[in-house]
């Protein structure tokens, strides 16, 4: 499960055992940043860890060793795969970014749908800017729709021109509990 351009709370080691990595529009994964470091030295810091672990799981914690071994071999995981290469949204020819649209939004579903193609079962692709206060309707009007309009359509005209709509399921949906009367 991958959220892409999200905050979110954290949960701690057990909640974390379920909880998405999150990644910025830009692809960066916190703490997960392999270029420039080779295969060896990678394996070297893999050994220090194990150990680090192994005695950490010896401190008679309960649930907590294993839930956090859990979540960093997920890391580790997803770090060393091919998988990674799908957050490379820069790799997309530059006609690609801007019928998305260039900007946090639009590289996200870019980045999601580079996801997919590989396999990642679960993307969550997150737009903030929702919470107006003052000029509501022309900030819907002349920002966030336009914006989210172009992602979307051509989201789901990318994922069916690659044969990939028939089997994702797309949830559009919000989070605030207001009607959509503007009140004084």
């Amino acid at each position: 499960y991958i959220n892409i351009g999200g905050g979110g709370m954290s949960p701690g080691y057990l909640g974390q055992r379920y909880a998405p990595f999150s990644v910025t529009p830009t692809g960066q994964i916190a703490n997960a940043n392999t270029q420039g470091l080779d295969r060896a030295r990678l394996n070297q810091r893999l050994t220090m860890w194990e150990s680090v672990e192994s005695n950490f799981a010896k401190s008679n914690r309960g649930e907590l060793p294993q839930a956090h071994n859990d979540v960093y071999r997920s890391a580790v995981n997803l770090m060393t795969s091919e998988q990674m290469k799908a957050f490379s949204v820069e790799d997309e020819p530059a006609e690609m970014l801007e019928t998305y649209g260039d900007n946090n939004f639009g590289r996200s579903l870019l980045m999601a749908r580079r996801l997919v193609e590989t396999g990642v079962p679960f993307v969550e692709v997150n737009m903030g800017g929702w919470d107006l206060h003052a000029n509501v309707f022309d900030t819907l009007r002349n920002t966030q729709l336009p914006v989210l309009d172009r992602g979307i359509a051509t989201l789901t005209a990318d994922l069916k021109q690659r044969g990939l709509l028939d089997d994702t399921v797309l949830v559009w949906m919000g989070e605030f509990a207001r009607t959509p009367r503007i009140n004084g």
